[in-house]
């Protein structure tokens, strides 16, 4: 239920500031709202330039992708070096604030998990 009322409020989130952020960008152009009002040829101009920004954004966006050097033996060099990463991740010692938080909860005849490994039957007695 919860992941649900999340993303439903997100959505009522982004319809909100796309709303407003419209709002702001005809007020930015001059735009007048009222019964009767006829735009002016500078405010319609204004708003043909707008319906521009978001295909050149598309344009953009796409010519930098071009020059992203990605392929498959790329993408399994970065896969092995993450993998790599982890298995160091995995082996190396419990930092400083680890160590003490692992002697409070021992003192308090709580048995701790040491480098991801539950405790033994034998430290629970």
């Amino acid at each position: 239920a919860l992941v649900f009322s999340g993303a439903t409020f997100a959505l009522k989130v982004t319809s909100g500031l796309s709303h407003f952020m419209g709002g702001m960008l005809l007020s930015a152009i001059g735009w007048r709202e009222g019964p009767g009002i006829v735009q002016t040829p500078e405010v319609v101009q204004r708003l043909g330039m707008m319906n521009l920004i978001v295909p050149a954004a598309y344009v953009i966006s796409f010519v930098s992708m071009l020059f992203y050097p990605i392929n498959r033996e790329a993408h399994e060099m970065a896969l092995t070096q993450l993998r790599a990463q982890e298995t160091l991740a995995k082996d190396a010692p419990l930092m400083d604030g680890a160590v003490e938080m692992e002697e409070r909860v021992t003192a308090n005849n709580v048995p701790a998990v040491v480098n991801g490994e539950p405790p033994s039957a034998d430290s629970m007695q």
